[in-house]
């Protein structure tokens, strides 16, 4: 049926741009080269049905040498030192509970330099999986998805496609998207970003640095209307204002914590080593996160 066929497309969609991003992290792949791997995704997976791996797709795309000259062979041997690094992450049947109420993704760890090839394919693989979710979980019941730091999702080499196709079904199955960055260009860095953020339903903006706010009304980014609102927003410890914007025009919101969510939440250098101190002294994290709240009474 059309759902059916629709999850299929989706499935070679996101493999496709996957490998292409493992290949090509940071600059977009021509089409001629996408199309290459399209094939050999196309085939392997009629080849191998459900035993199909990035390894099979990486000695197709070779086979292909011998008709296309050099260009799958360098694809192939980016792709393959790509597996020889983290293959082992890729390969036998791995599951996760995606049943649970809340699944948290902590991508700290696979940031760095020479890295950057695996944490954007890791979030191609984590938006993949809540995609899929959202398709076989029904529409009854909206599945969310939110995304902090979002500006290396949305500057990724390969991730047009990706997620152009990711919000259309989210939409259609009653899903949320969330995408959190620091600055407002972080959303027009390609066409598909750009995208994204003129569709998004809400905007929601904090504090801004000035000249941030001025170069991005002139570059048309928003509008000359948000000027003054923008700039009159505050932030100071535990106290923060935010424009929310919608269709309907926009509204000033603030967001009060108290002392205790302050420390829990802070990313302040010396609090948090102020609370691992105490954490190695024997503290719990509960008690640890109380006795630093209370300097910022």
């Amino acid at each position: 049926n059309d759902d059916e066929r629709e999850y299929k497309n989706s499935f070679t969609n996101f493999l496709e741009c996957f490998v292409a991003q493992t290949i090509s992290p940071v600059d977009p792949m021509p089409q001629y080269d996408k199309s290459l791997i399209e094939r050999a995704i196309r085939e392997v997976l009629k080849e191998r049905k459900k035993d199909a791996s990035l390894d099979f797709i990486q000695k197709k795309i070779l086979s292909f040498s011998k008709a296309y000259a050099d260009l799958p062979y360098r694809m192939a041997h980016i792709l393959g030192s790509f597996l020889q690094k983290y293959g082992a992450s890729f390969r036998g049947n791995r599951k996760i509970n995606k049943d649970e109420k809340q699944l948290v993704f902590e991508t700290a760890e696979l940031g760095g330099i020479g890295r950057e090839d695996l944490k954007s394919a890791m979030l191609m693989l984590v938006m993949y999986m809540i995609e899929e979710k959202i398709y076989k979980g029904g529409r009854d019941k909206p599945t969310g998805l939110i995304i902090d730091e979002a500006w290396f999702v949305l500057e990724g080499g390969n991730m047009t496609s990706f997620l152009e196709g990711f919000v259309r079904t989210i939409r259609k199955y009653n899903g949320i998207l969330t995408l959190a960055t620091q600055g407002i260009p972080d959303f027009f860095k390609n066409e598909a970003s750009i995208t994204m953020f003129n569709q998004s339903h809400w905007k929601i903006y904090l504090k801004q640095d000035p000249d941030l706010i001025r170069k991005a009304i002139e570059d048309k980014m928003i509008s000359e209307n948000l000027d003054r609102p923008l700039n009159s927003l505050q932030k100071r410890k535990g106290y923060s204002e935010g424009l929310v914007c919608s269709g309907n025009g926009y509204s000033k919101v603030r967001i009060m914590l108290d002392p205790f969510s302050i420390a829990a939440f802070t990313s302040v250098g010396d609090e948090v080593e102020r609370i691992n101190n105490l954490r190695r002294k024997g503290l719990s994290m509960v008690e640890a996160i109380e006795q630093v709240s209370k300097d910022m009474v």
